[in-house]
């Protein structure tokens, strides 16, 4: 399957055959070798015994080839997949999907198509979060390349993957009126890099985005207390779709590498105990690793929320080289209010936030920091950038967004 057709033919995409032979020639090798290895064999008995093991191994594999079933099944009017050790396929009209991304690898997760749903009532198919309406499906070990399975779904489906400039500036820019940032196909740009803490020498990942377009500088994203999840990857995704180079620290590293979390009571927990073992100093330190390896192509600038929010508020008074920040929703910038600043920043703030009492903070702020102004959005609560949570506003997202870009432009951004 080496070109696409000229006229839209289903397609239909299966394992490929070296994801099942490669392993089980490999695992007949060794089980041949454990066998040969047992000194009461004589020679033609290891021989013998090699070729059984190559034999049931080979069979089998065979036999995994033979009755597979499709991964992926791209027609005219849906896709299918079929989810790991399911032999029934799921399906979804093209009409009940708003946009299609492809996800890069990223530490455990593996490669994968996300697929944001029109409502959540496109589902008879189960979503991997269905309060969120999207779906995720694993494109590991396929036989077909990311960019041709991009082109086949493309074709069906050409709605899919559109992401032009927008005229105002707006960083939910899409074709379909969106606001959702999970349109954004960019991930043939992200990647993963190692950074250096200057602290401790602590070696910790960040996700990396190149710009699209002229370089205007570059942004440190800093996670929630969830890690690097899909909301952060968005973040990523629509900031370099702006034209900046991203990285998102993945702050969490020196207690679990990669640790991305739900949303449970639970998971929150875990991610305050994470907090409290790390230490602010620590996470400093990896923004300014991230922030050292921006520097030298232009400024830097920084968002954050939640846990994110808090250190941004604080790197704008502790660290080097930052030329503006946007701080959402940090708990800890009230306590913090009377840090002296050395770059500019903006703070947004939920007003049915249950967490964070927005006029105190205001008022606070408006006491040691005058020149910081506060917006506070009337119809959003806690972790309104995240878009499809229930404390989220669309326009509220948009704006504050909007105001982002704005205090960058105005601190250095091209």
């Amino acid at each position: 399957m080496s070109t696409a057709p000229s006229r839209f033919e289903t397609i239909e995409v299966r394992t490929s055959p070296a994801e099942v032979v490669i392993p089980l020639l490999l695992g007949g090798v060794g089980l041949a070798g454990v066998a040969a290895s047992v000194d009461y064999m004589g020679p033609r008995q290891r021989l013998i015994t090699f070729a059984v093991f190559a034999a049931l191994l080979v069979v089998a594999g065979a036999g995994r080839l033979a009755y597979r079933g499709p991964r992926l099944v791209i027609s005219a009017e849906r896709l299918g997949w079929r989810e790991a050790g399911q032999k029934e396929l799921r399906h979804v009209a093209w009409s009940q999907i708003q946009s299609a991304r492809l996800e890069p690898a990223f530490h455990r997760t593996p490669p994968r198509l996300r697929l944001v749903l029109t409502s959540s009532s496109a589902l008879e198919i189960v979503a991997s979060d269905e309060q969120h309406r999207y779906v995720d499906i694993p494109i590991d070990g396929i036989d077909l390349s990311p960019t041709s399975l991009k082109l086949f779904i493309h074709r069906a489906a050409p709605h899919l993957f559109a992401r032009p400039p927008d005229p105002d500036g707006r960083l939910d820019a899409t074709t379909r009126k969106t606001s959702d940032p999970r349109h954004l196909s960019g991930a043939s740009m992200t990647d993963t890099v190692t950074l250096t803490s200057g602290l401790d020498g602590f070696e910790f990942t960040a996700l990396h985005a190149q710009p699209e377009g002229e370089r205007k500088g570059g942004i440190v994203v800093v996670q929630e207390i969830f890690g690097l999840d899909p909301y952060v990857q968005a973040d990523v995704a629509r900031w370099s779709a702006l034209g900046f180079e991203v990285l998102a620290p993945s702050i969490f590293d020196r207690a679990v590498p990669g640790y991305v979390a739900g949303r449970a009571p639970e998971d929150f927990q875990t991610g305050v105990a994470h907090v409290n073992a790390i230490g602010t100093a620590k996470m400093l330190s990896d923004i300014q690793a991230c922030i050292d390896h921006l520097t030298p192509r232009g400024p830097v600038f920084a968002v954050g929320y939640c846990l994110g929010g808090s250190l941004v508020w604080l790197a704008a008074g502790k660290l080097k080289n930052l030329a503006a920040g946007s701080a959402y929703y940090g708990s800890m910038i009230a306590a913090n209010a009377d840090l002296p600043l050395n770059a500019s920043v903006i703070v947004h703030l939920g007003r049915n936030d249950p967490h964070i009492p927005a006029e105190t903070v205001k008022a606070r702020l408006a006491e040691t920091h005058p020149e910081v102004t506060v917006h506070v959005y009337e119809n959003s609560g806690h972790g309104f950038n995240n878009d499809g949570r229930p404390d989220s506003d669309p326009e509220d997202a948009r704006l504050a967004r909007k105001r982002t870009l704005a205090l960058f432009q105005a601190n250095g951004a091209a």
